[in-house]
């Protein structure tokens, strides 16, 4: 399983910030290879949600099923896990 991690300041509420990342439809504008998301679950986001996700690899396609393992709004770290399927 790959791991990679990115930081940027934000000067914005923590809860604004929290709330605006943990849409998987932001993504893309985050992570430019990541062409597509779409949540397959109904109602909120929680635990065991989980996304289509489609991003480019070396020029093709790829698509993994992403479900979303840890929501905690009250911890910094982690504020949220994932796993491919």
């Amino acid at each position: 399983m790959a791991d990679f991690r990115s930081s940027e300041i934000i000067n914005k509420p923590v809860h604004e910030v929290f709330d605006y990342m943990i849409k998987m439809e932001n993504v893309p504008e985050l992570m430019p290879f990541v062409v597509n998301v779409e949540k397959q679950t109904e109602g909120e986001i929680g635990k065991g949600t989980r996304f289509i996700e489609t991003r480019m690899v070396r020029g093709k396609k790829s698509v993994q099923i992403l479900k979303l393992l840890i929501l905690n709004k009250t911890e910094p770290i982690p504020p949220a896990a994932m796993q491919m399927d």
